[in-house]
């Protein structure tokens, strides 16, 4: 089964051998390059440069899914109707004075 998982030119790894420099070249010049043995091409190389910008496109992927993960909480909270309710409650609750603060309530349970 060919595993091809990085780039589009694919090698077999005589071949590589038999032309390193060119091989090495067109991988400076940007163009991944697979290398296969026997049916699995499992190994890529690649300028050292790629794998900072991959890095940094994960995580940018990672902010933007932590992000929308934020969102649908939001959304869940605000489709919660005892939820916003509750949170009504507290808000009138501050709003008159009934809450305890941090330094009360330490002192209370003895911290």
């Amino acid at each position: 089964m060919n595993n091809v998982l990085f780039s589009d030119q694919v090698v077999q790894v005589t071949e590589l051998r038999r032309n390193l420099s060119s091989y090495l070249e067109k991988v400076r010049s940007g163009q991944p390059i697979s290398i296969m043995q026997g049916n699995q091409a499992d190994i890529a190389m690649i300028r050292r440069d790629t794998i900072s910008e991959l890095v940094g496109e994960l995580e940018q992927a990672k902010r933007l899914i932590d992000t929308l993960e934020r969102v649908i909480e939001t959304y869940e909270i605000l489709a919660d109707d005892d939820m916003m309710e509750a949170i009504r409650h507290g808000e009138e609750d501050i709003a008159q004075g009934r809450y305890v603060s941090l330094e009360e309530l330490k002192a209370e349970l003895g911290f």
